[in-house]
């Protein structure tokens, strides 16, 4: 990154930091809106921002200052009870969260921060002055009960900069939470081919052993035991150096909240988003590769499979869908799954538009078995919908991920039919192994 201020050091920590406040912010912006009077979730964010904000300023990005401290303002009325959290408070928090990531993007590349424009701006101060007014009693109690908050405590490895008037340089403490710190990735592929060069002379001098022990034996021998226990402190430490890629699953469907959320407005469906198994650890590269196919079989699900509300209640399913995300660890089998309350995938309307398609001819559709015309969703530019639209559709992302990737290969399970939904499920197989 250049040095585009003072510290090209700090202002590298302050991008790596930022980006996971940013992204706890946009989680807890998603949560509010389900429980908009919870306390934890006001103060945690409240903190996250003055942390962000307070290094920012002491680093001299001034865009970046100005447009967070805005935004702290409307959380500031919302921690006082100043102010109500409506979906507009939430649009507009969320949209200054994008535009400061921006920031961020541009800070990580070098570049000079691009200034928030004044139409967010103005949004942000027209919302930290929408008062309450008329108050009721009680209200007023808490208000100054929660105003006697003890002023945000610092998070992750950021320092408040913000606590004093003139900070300098001597303020400034880079302190990483226990038992946690970064690591370049690819330094640990690194370590785990090193390792793996080890297990093959811990095999060579096994061998070597048992080959000298087959003209004298004697399992006893000093170098029997040594060679024993390298063999066994070698297994160990791979092990361990395998565990070092596991990262959990919850940095991957962290993003699907704040999808279903502007998908099913834009929509007009109400959707209720079930996630389980967010602290399943998979490997580093799986969840990279997971990524872009999980984010298209959201859209599908909210886009062709959860109906309209009026749809719904026509058959009697309740007025909101609902979309499940689920991950699973079975040994070393990881499963993720993503299914959904809606109208489901109906075989001979797939088959119909294949063969529509030219896709398959009708000789070949008359001998496809229920499963193998299901995996002709997968075949590119293939679609059951009249016309082309812009929020979901299979990609090639889903399509090499299911496909061609050796090491998580996907497979996937519809249950098709009118009332049961889709269930689309991926396995990674021996997902504790590293790419080769």
């Amino acid at each position: 990154m250049c040095g585009i201020y003072p510290d090209p050091d700090l202002i590298q920590q302050f991008v790596l930091e930022a980006k996971d406040l940013l992204q706890s912010i946009e989680q807890d912006l998603i949560a509010l809106e389900l429980s908009p009077g919870d306390d934890e979730i006001l103060n945690r964010m409240f903190r996250a921002l003055h942390t962000f904000k307070g290094t920012s300023a002491f680093l001299g990005i001034e865009p970046v200052a100005r447009l967070s401290h805005r935004a702290e303002d409307v959380l500031s009325g919302l921690r006082g009870r100043e102010l109500q959290f409506t979906r507009r408070t939430a649009n507009v928090l969320l949209a200054a969260r994008d535009q400061l990531g921006q920031m961020v993007d541009d800070l990580d590349r070098g570049a000079t921060p691009t200034n928030a424009t004044d139409n967010l701006l103005a949004e942000l101060e027209r919302c930290s002055q929408a008062k309450i007014s008329n108050l009721p009693a009680s209200d007023n109690l808490k208000r100054a009960a929660v105003s006697k908050v003890v002023q945000p405590e610092m998070q992750g490895s950021l320092t408040d900069f913000a606590a004093a008037a003139n900070p300098t340089a001597a303020d400034i403490e880079l302190s990483f939470a226990p038992h946690t710190m970064r690591v370049d990735g690819r330094k640990l592929d690194d370590l785990i081919g090193l390792v793996g060069e080890l297990v093959i002379e811990r095999n060579r001098l096994l061998q070597l052993v048992s080959d000298l022990g087959s003209e004298s034996p004697d399992e006893d021998s000093p170098l029997a035991r040594t060679a024993a226990r390298i063999s066994s402190i070698t297994q160990e430490l791979q092990a361990a150096s395998l565990r070092t890629r596991m990262v959990p699953i919850h940095g991957v469907f962290s993003k699907i909240p704040r999808l279903v959320r502007e998908l099913s407005a834009s929509l007009h469906k109400e959707v209720d988003l079930a996630i389980c198994g967010q602290e399943t650890e998979i490997d580093r590269t799986l969840a990279e590769l997971l990524s872009g196919p999980l984010v298209h079989l959201v859209r599908n699900a909210l886009d062709h499979g959860i109906e309209i509300p009026d749809e719904r209640e026509r058959v009697g399913k309740p007025h909101q869908g609902r979309v499940c995300l689920e991950a699973k660890q079975e040994g070393d089998r990881i499963t993720i799954c993503v299914s959904d309350d809606g109208a489901g995938m109906e075989p001979l309307r797939i088959l119909s538009k294949a063969i529509e398609q030219n896709i398959v001819n009708a000789d070949e559709a008359a001998h496809l078995a229920q499963r193998e015309i299901m995996d002709l969703v997968f075949i590119p530019g293939f679609s059951t919908a009249g016309t082309a639209g812009q929020v979901s559709g299979l990609t090639n992302e889903v399509l090499i991920f299911d496909h061609e990737n050796c090491f998580a290969k996907g497979k996937n399970f519809f249950a098709p039919g009118s009332s049961c939904g889709t269930a689309t499920a991926f396995d990674g197989t021996d997902s504790m192994k590293p790419p080769h």
